[in-house]
């Protein structure tokens, strides 16, 4: 699959480009549906997809955030996390986790990981806007000093 330019609006201000990854079509097509007049969306419904995806991207422009579902069949959101953060030339992509596992450890492994937030699935509209708007103004130093606080709380 060929990438295609980013569209860009009138008066020239680009949009970010996010990457929605969850095995919910249903979800994918009504959060890309709500997202599409600010942002420029892209989808994959596997980590496995998002990777290849990723591997497009690289050739001309990575995703300016990803939202990423944590089950998933093959690997896992929180892998997925894993291996971007590990991978020098997407280790600086902001990722938002968008799950149904809220409970202490399931975020706290998400944060071990590197997300930048975790949001529980039923989602506020609103919450997930503001997330992907905080996760695309953070620096790489902001984000780095955000990981550190998690590793130094007891």
């Amino acid at each position: 699959m060929e990438i295609e330019p980013e569209p860009t609006p009138p008066g020239g201000d680009r949009r970010f480009r996010v990457l929605l990854v969850d095995d919910n079509i249903e979800l994918l097509e009504a959060v890309r549906f709500a997202l599409l007049d600010d942002y420029f969306i892209e989808t994959a419904t596997s980590a496995e997809d998002a990777l290849e995806r990723i591997e497009q991207l690289a050739q001309g422009e990575l995703p300016d955030c990803m939202v990423v579902d944590v089950k998933m069949p093959g690997l896992n959101g929180v892998q997925l996390v894993r291996i971007l953060r590990g991978d020098p030339t997407t280790a600086q992509i902001p990722l938002i986790i968008l799950s149904a596992y809220v409970q202490g450890e399931d975020i706290l492994r998400g944060q071990l990981a590197g997300v930048d937030r975790y949001l529980a699935k039923p989602f506020d509209l609103e919450v997930l806007i503001d997330a992907i708007q905080q996760a695309t103004r953070m620096t790489p130093e902001q984000r780095l000093v955000r990981l550190r606080s998690f590793l130094d709380d007891p």
